[in-house]
């Protein structure tokens, strides 16, 4: 019906209720009866008196109120009902078909049939990682425990591989060595194992150093040198590199092995012989030949053949030689016959020296004779030398010292100490005339430093001291008395008495000294208790003492030892500002021990950890106080902060008008960059600006303008980290290639700062080019995946470019897809290992059931590795909006929207391949909330392994559109429950994107209607490595 008393026969008609009017006046309750559709559960028609004219209309007592379903797993599933005709309730089946939950997180499928949900199978928890221990607990669903357990990487190069958290790790790389480096570097092939390398060459082609050879450890060794010395004088040996050894004949000279010849040379390679050798020695008692070997022999003649010869007088031949008959000998003979005997130089002759004085001792300053005896008339008499003066007797070796100039015992010396006649001197080292008393010589005259008459000399280094001097105050015994020099001499100083030696002394006794005399030693005065060593000038004050420590007539001044810190606390709420003094006790308003008060005129404001909202209360610096989640003193509900209560991190500055479509990613300061559109805020409709973060949330620098052609519009950005830290920026602007709309990028320093120009990235540019996706490669370089008329102009396809790390284009622009009969669309592009990439669009009627999710491998160089795959494993209605993103280990996993039998709107799946993009199973369910549309699903791979996927979900946190996601483990398959990203949830929160973050955490951004106070808005929360929020710093 349509609730309207005045009206019957109600019908729908183009989907609303209408019935046909009738009078509907009345005086009385029976009045009513006639119109009355006898249904007791929507209530009693009654006549009501309340305005006129009265009308009939339901009494609101007399409706039927059937009671809700009670709450448990059938409740969705039935609806309360009541009969017509008797008012009975009753509860009747209700969404027939209609996906609904047991409660169980171990199953699926469940579905309303006849009131009761049912259906359910087994959700099959089994993820085929032989590294995680598969369960299920009925209340929070599948459970991947990770094992310690052995597997196997794929990786034949690797040993003992051994599960680490959820992955199998690959163990210790197999040794492929086999010991010799002769046969090169062996590798090892990760599918066939060890590869032999190739063998090492040792040959340099080079005869003259040897033949190389290769040893199993050293490798290459040098051979040996041939040798080339043909050990012949007569050629010239040379080595030629290809010919090795080489042998010229030359000229030079020889030896041919004949003593007997002279002056050998080198004729054609052999030594030619010389002139002979004369062997005439010119001796008659000799027969002179040469032997070849030995050269010239002389043979002696017999002794006593006659040999006389000019000069001697009788000669004969003994032992080869020619000699006289007889020596001249001392025997008073003229034995050789020279006429005259007994000569000097005769046989038996005695060493004779000139003796002029006749003192028995000769001199060494004449020659010597070798005479059969004396010569008196040459003076050769003395057969002892050694005399130093021979016209004096008196002089020689053994003659005796005197004190008369001359060297009377020839030793060299005239006049030395103890000779005869000398006198005794002391020494007088410092020639002052006094000498030391203990040290002294007997001498002819002064000799070296013993020069003294008189002795008394205490210091005979100093000429300033000994025996009689004048004292003065230098620090000496001037007068050798051994005593202390006297009071008030010249250069005295004044010495204060000292009795208790702190080096400071009474200021009114003192001496003027030389030096510290008894008790008279400081220097300083001012001791004002000379029998108290610890007072005086030089100490410091001492809350510990009674005394006046320093003596300046104070005692427990300021800053004295030992002193506590009084805070002035002029508030009186027991802590002190930050103006202390250091105190030996409380002094005015220096009351308290503890500083730090920030407001100390607010007794409710000291530095303890207690909460105020809006101040800081505990004086930290921060608004942000214990037990508070974050206080940034507002009351604003769109900043992130409302009334000391986290919500989300405002990502845009502007506020004005609407910011929407975020995209992020993480940077490699462990910080963040999110890009959006902004609505009127470049001045021509749309522009892309956007924002840095630091690792902790807060901002990094100001928001700033991407694009720099601002005409038209510029929107739906598109970011992505680069290698050396920057980023690249890509966005559809409209108009700007002058042929609708057109794709363009800016890269970026890690600071924010552009790197280069904007550039345009398709080339093809009739019709629009739209929703990019930019994706960083292995290589330091980028590429780009957007949707575009095909060529044909009648579907759309998905093309790509690939840029280098200085952004200029690598190769040219290339179509992804191959299926041309229908739209291929929604491109997303994820860089792989080794500079490879994957890139996923959803397809239009290419698996023959709606849309379908499509894919192609691409190779560093941008070629296709391997056909088109299919992702969506259930085909069934439309399996669309792909993510994909790379995982650790190797292969990727793509996420997707879809719909399937059995349930209406759509849920989250995603799908994982191997490195050579087998898919390794089917479709897997991520999402677990099942009451609404689930769309848009975003994924981003995660430091530490794994990925995070977020997406839009329709009243899922009890308002409109929220933003929810999960964390899928190294393998792809959830880790953990699922979870509400949005905090806001006034409104619809939509449009999510995610990034990892460096810490192994992530960050997801999003669109919030009216959040920030005007239209759409960007907001951000970010989530540490085990999926918990954090919450970032720019929100307190």
């Amino acid at each position: 019906g349509d609730e309207d008393p005045c009206t019957v026969a109600d019908v729908c008609i183009e989907g609303k209720c209408a019935g046909v009017s009738v009078p509907c006046d009345c005086q009385t309750n029976a009045d009513c009866a006639a119109l009355d559709d006898g249904d007791v559960c929507n209530g009693k028609l009654i006549c009501d008196l309340a305005d006129w004219p009265y009308q009939c209309s339901i009494d609101p007592a007399s409706i039927k109120a059937c009671p809700a379903p009670a709450a448990g797993p059938n409740a969705f599933c039935l609806k309360a009902s009541c009969d017509p005709l008797t008012g009975a309730c009753s509860l009747v089946p209700d969404h027939e078909g209609f996906a609904c939950s047991d409660g169980n997180a171990c199953t699926t499928g469940e579905h309303c049939v006849a009131g009761v949900c049912g259906g359910a199978v087994d959700l099959g928890c089994l993820d085929d990682n032989p590294c995680t221990d598969d369960s299920c607990e009925p209340a929070v669903g599948c459970i991947y425990k990770a094992n310690s357990a052995s597997c196997s990487d794929g990786n034949v190069c690797t040993t003992n591989d051994k599960c680490t958290a959820t992955v199998c790790a690959g163990g210790a790389p197999l040794n492929c060595d086999d010991g010799s480096v002769c046969n090169g570097t062996e590798t090892c092939d990760s599918f066939s194992g060890c590869k032999a390398g190739q063998p090492l060459k040792c040959d340099d082609g080079n005869a003259c150093n040897g033949q190389e050879a290769c040893d199993p450890v050293k490798g290459c060794q040098a051979g040996a040198p041939p040798v080339c010395d043909d050990l012949n004088v007569c050629t010239d040996d040379t080595c030629d590199p290809v010919k090795g050894c080489a042998h010229k004949a030359n000229a030079a000279l020889c030896d041919d092995g004949n003593v007997c010849t002279v002056g050998d040379a080198c004729l054609g390679g052999l030594c030619a012989p010389g002139t002979a050798l004369d062997c005439d020695d010119q001796n008659p008692c000799t027969v002179d030949s040469c032997s070849s070997s030995a050269g010239c022999v002389h043979v002696p003649l017999q002794d006593g053949v006659d040999c006389t010869m000019p000069g001697v007088c009788q000669g004969a031949c003994a032992s080869g030689q020619c000699e006289e008959v007889a020596m001249e000998s001392c025997d008073g003979k003229d034995n050789d016959c020279d006429g005259v005997a007994d000569e000097s130089g005769a046989i038996g002759c005695s060493t004779y020296y000139k003796d002029t004085d006749g003192d028995g001792y000769g001199s060494d300053l004449k020659p010597s004779l070798c005479l059969c005896a004396p010569d008196p008339q040459s003076e050769y008499t003395a057969l002892v030398a050694g005399d130093c003066l021979d016209q004096d007797s008196a002089v020689h070796p053994e003659g005796t010292e005197k004190c008369d100039g001359k060297d009377n015992d020839c030793d060299g010396s005239e006049d030395p100490p103890k000779s005869a006649g000398c006198s005794k001197k002391h020494k007088d080292a410092d020639s002052d005339g006094w000498g030391v008393g203990g040290d002294h010589l007997c001498v002819c005259a002064d000799f070296e430093l013993y020069t003294a008459t008189s002795v008394g000399d205490c210091d005979d280094g100093d000429p300033e001291v000994h025996f009689g001097a004048a004292e003065s105050c230098n620090g000496k015994d001037n007068n050798c008395d051994g005593l202390p020099p006297p009071e008030n001499l010249p250069g005295c100083f004044n010495f204060h008495e000292d009795a208790d030696s702190d080096s400071f002394g009474k200021s009114l006794v003192f001496k003027c000294l030389c030096e510290p005399q008894w008790l008279f030693k400081a220097k300083e005065g001012g001791d004002c208790d000379d029998a108290n060593s610890f007072a005086n000038p030089s100490m410091g004050e001492d809350c510990d003492t009674v005394f006046d420590d320093d003596c300046d007539g104070d005692t427990n001044t300021p800053d004295a030892a030992h002193c506590d810190a009084y805070y002035l606390d002029g508030d009186l709420d027991g802590y002190g500002s930050q103006d202390g003094l250091c105190l030996c006790a409380p002094k005015g308003s220096h009351t308290s021990t503890t500083g730090g008060d920030c407001a100390d005129d607010d007794p409710q404001v000291y530095p303890s950890p207690h909460a105020i909202c809006g101040i800081d209360a505990d004086c930290d610096g921060s608004a942000l106080d214990p037990g508070e989640s974050c206080d940034d003193g507002n009351d604003k509900s769109w900043d992130g902060c409302t009334s000391c209560k986290v919500t989300e991190l405002r990502v845009n500055s502007q506020t004005l008008w609407g910011q929407w479509g975020p995209s992020v990613a993480g940077l490699t300061d462990g910080g963040f960059a999110v890009a959006w559109t902004s609505n009127n805020q470049d001045g021509s409709y749309d522009g892309i600006f956007a924002q840095l973060f630091l690792a902790d949330g807060s901002r990094d620098g100001n928001e700033f303008q991407v694009n720099t052609y601002t005409f038209k519009s510029q929107r739906n950005p598109s970011v992505a980290r680069l290698a050396e830290g920057g980023f690249v920026v890509v966005w559809e602007g409209y108009a700007q290639d002058t042929s609708d709309s057109g794709v363009f990028g800016q890269m970026f320093n890690a600071d924010g700062s552009a790197s280069g120009n904007e550039f345009q990235v398709n080339t093809y540019t009739p019709g629009n080019q739209v929703n990019a996706d930019v994706a960083a490669l292995g290589d330091g370089g980028f590429v780009v995946a957007w949707e575009s008329p095909d060529g044909g102009g009648k579907y759309y396809g998905v093309f790509c470019q690939r840029f280098d790390s200085g952004g200029a284009r690598a190769g040219a622009e290339f179509q992804a897809d191959s299926y041309m009969l229908g739209d291929q669309r929604a491109p997303a592009v994820a860089g792989l290992g080794g500079g490879e990439f994957v890139v996923t669009w959803h397809s239009m009627y290419q698996d023959f059931s709606g849309l379908g999710v499509f894919g192609q491998r691409f190779s560093a160089a941008g070629t296709k590795l391997g056909t088109e795959f299919q992702v969506n494993t259930q085909t069934e209605k439309n399996q669309g909006a792909p993510s994909v993103a790379p995982l650790a280990g190797g292969g990727f996993l793509v996420a997707f929207d879809g719909q399937g039998t059995g349930w209406s709107g759509m849920r989250i799946f995603r799908a994982r391949f191997y490195p050579d993009g087998t898919n390794q199973g089917t479709d897997l369910e991520v999402s677990v909330y099942k009451g609404s549309s689930l769309t848009g699903p975003r994924l981003a791979p995660l430091a530490g392994g794994g990925a995070a996927v977020v997406w839009n979900s329709q009243y899922q946190d009890g308002a409109a559109a929220g933003v929810f996601g999960r964390r899928l483990s190294s393998i792809g398959v959830p880790d953990g429950a699922e979870i509400q990203v949005n905090t806001y949830t006034v409104g619809d929160q939509y449009e999510p994107a995610v990034a990892s973050l460096t810490d192994g955490g992530f960050v997801v951004a999003w669109s919030s209607w009216a959040q920030d106070g005007s239209q759409e808005g960007v907001f951000a929360q970010m989530f540490d490595a085990g999926g918990s929020k954090v919450f970032p710093a720019a929100s307190q």
